[in-house]
C-alpha cells in the first residue's frame, strides 16, 4: 500500500471504535496508535498471552477510572493468526471480540495488531465492511520507494540522490526505516544527506527496529521501554538477543564514564568507542544521565535477567521488568 493510500484508510479506521492492523508492518501499528491516542487518553496495554483478545475486549469494554477515554492496545494477537489452532478458548476469544463489534459502542477503543491475521475469520471480515481493517503488508518495490520519500519528508530529511539510493536499496521493514530515516536526520545536522552517511544510517540487509530500545535505553525513558519490549518481542526478536543488546549500550556508557572521568577531549570520544560520530554524541550525552553506581545496578539486573530467560522465564514480564529496573533512577 502507497503511504498516501494508507493515511486515507486510517483517517476513515479512525471514526470506528475497534481497529485491526493486519499484517507484519509495525509501522502501521505505531501510526494508527499514535493516531488514536492524540488528546488526552487512557491507554491500556494487554501482553500478548492466553486470553489477550478476551481481555482486551472485556477492558475495552470497562469504562476508565480517569477523565478521559480509554483506549485499549493489543499487539501481536495471536487468537487472529492464521497459524492459530482451532479450540475452545480461540473460539471464545473470537466470540467476544465479534460481540463487542456487535453491542452499542463500548466505552473505550480497541486497537489490535496482528502480524499474521486470518482474514477470512468473521470477525475480521466484520471489521473490514467498516473499513476498520487496515492493511500492513510489506510494500512492494514501487511503493517501498514511495515510503522512503514519504518518511523522509515527515523528518524533514533532504536526501541527495545516492542517499535516497541507499535507503531504497536497505530493504528495512518500514519501523526499521523510519529509524533510519531520523537517525539521518540528526546525522546531516540540516544539509542534504548523502550516500555514505545513509548507508552507515540504513545498511543494506540490516535491522534498525531496536533503534527505539536502545535510545530509550540510554535516555532512561521508563514508556519508551514500556512501548519498544513488546513491540520487539511480538516481531520476533530474541529476548536473550535484545539483553545482549542493552549490554552492549552498558559496556559503551561504562567506556564512555571512562573516557569523562579521564578528561579525554569529546572529540576523540568516536575512536576510543570505535563508534560513528553521531553514535559517539548520543553516548557522550547519555554518560551525564549514568552515575557509576546506577550503571553497576543496570548490569547486575541484566544479568539477573539473562539468568531468567535461560532458566524458562516468561520472555516478556522478565525482560521488561529487568530493563525497567536497569533504569530507573
Amino acid at each position: 500500500m502507497l503511504p498516501e493510500a494508507f493515511e486515507r484508510a486510517l483517517e476513515g479506521a479512525l471514526k470506528e471504535r475497534v481497529v485491526l492492523v493486519a499484517g507484519h508492518e509495525a509501522l502501521c501499528a505505531e501510526l494508527a496508535r499514535a493516531a488514536l491516542s492524540e488528546g488526552p487518553v487512557d491507554e491500556s496495554r494487554v501482553a500478548a498471552g492466553p486470553q489477550q483478545l478476551r481481555e482486551a475486549v472485556e477492558l475495552c469494554e470497562t469504562p476508565s477510572w480517569f477523565d478521559a477515554p480509554r483506549l485499549v492496545v493489543a499487539w501481536g494477537v495471536e487468537a487472529l493468526s492464521a497459524s492459530a489452532r482451532a479450540t475452545k478458548e480461540r473460539e471464545a476469544e473470537l466470540a467476544a471480540l465479534e460481540r463487542l463489534l456487535q453491542a452499542p459502542p463500548a466505552p473505550g477503543r480497541l486497537l489490535l495488531w496482528a502480524p499474521e491475521a486470518d482474514r477470512r475469520l468473521r470477525a475480521a471480515r466484520m471489521l473490514q465492511e467498516r473499513g476498520a481493517l487496515l492493511d500492513a503488508s510489506p510494500p512492494g518495490e514501487r511503493e517501498y520507494a514511495a515510503w522512503v520519500r514519504h518518511l523522509a519528508a515527515r523528518e524533514g530529511l533532504v536526501l541527495a540522490p545516492g542517499g535516497l539510493r541507499a535507503y531504497e536499496e536497505s530493504q528495512l521493514d518500514l519501523l526499521g526505516l523510519a529509524a533510519a530515516l531520523r537517525v539521518g536526520a540528526l546525522a546531516s545536522e540540516g544539509g542534504p544527506l548523502g550516500e555514505e552517511t545513509a548507508r552507515w544510517a540504513a545498511p543494506p540487509g540490516g535491522d534498525l527496529k531496536v533503534f527505539a530500545l536502545t535510545d530509550a535505553l540510554l535516555s532512561r525513558d521508563l514508556a519508551g521501554l514500556s512501548s519498544a519490549v513488546p513491540r520487539l518481542l511480538a516481531q520476533g526478536e530474541s529476548p536473550i538477543g535484545l539483553v545482549a543488546l542493552a549490554a552492549r549500550q552498558l559496556r559503551l556508557l561504562a567506556r564512555a564514564l571512562g573516557l569523562r572521568a579521564g578528561n579525554v577531549p569529546q572529540d576523540r570520544w568516536q575512536q576510543e568507542l570505535g563508534v560513528h560520530p553521531f553514535v559517539a554524541r548520543k553516548i557522550a550525552d547519555a554518560s551525564r544521565l549514568w552515575p557509576l553506581e546506577d550503571l553497576h545496578r543496570a548490569f547486575r539486573e541484566l544479568l539477573a535477567c539473562d539468568l531468567r530467560l535461560k532458566s524458562g522465564g516468561a520472555a516478556e514480564p522478565t525482560l521488561l521488568l529487568s530493563l525497567i529496573g536497569a533504569v530507573r533512577r
